[in-house]
């Protein structure tokens, strides 16, 4: 409704007036599905959900948002904290928000001749 009246030409500040909330509340509203799917759109249509929701669903890649609001669906359970336990059994390869898994870096060389030289005197 709201961005249907934006694209109609209503400005965001009359918008913000009229329902009485701040224009921030008004651009969350407009971005609300911004990185969700379509199939979890049609799958949410008629859902009543928190509007965080989207932005716990927007951290998956598409395959998992379909498969969280399945499970999500199966159990009847739209709240913030199943989405997030949701998001947390996600593994990397499915989120976006993952960073790559940092290598730590190899020891210099000169450790590693010191520690064998302590090795061998330990040894001894």
């Amino acid at each position: 409704m709201i961005r249907r009246a934006i694209e109609q030409g209503v400005s965001k500040d009359r918008l913000a007036k009229a329902f009485d909330v701040k224009i921030t509340s008004i651009n969350r509203r407009v971005n609300l599905l911004k990185g969700i799917c379509p199939e979890v759109v049609a799958m949410l249509q008629d859902k009543q959900f928190p509007p965080d929701l989207t932005r716990v669903l927007r951290n998956m890649k598409p395959a998992r948002q379909v498969e969280a609001v399945e499970l999500m669906i199966a159990s009847n359970s739209f709240t913030m904290a199943h989405a997030e336990a949701l998001l947390k059994a996600t593994p990397p390869e499915q989120r976006h928000d993952s960073k790559p898994a940092i290598r730590p870096k190899a020891p210099p060389m000169e450790q590693i001749a010191k520690l064998e030289k302590e090795m061998i005197s330990v040894l001894r």
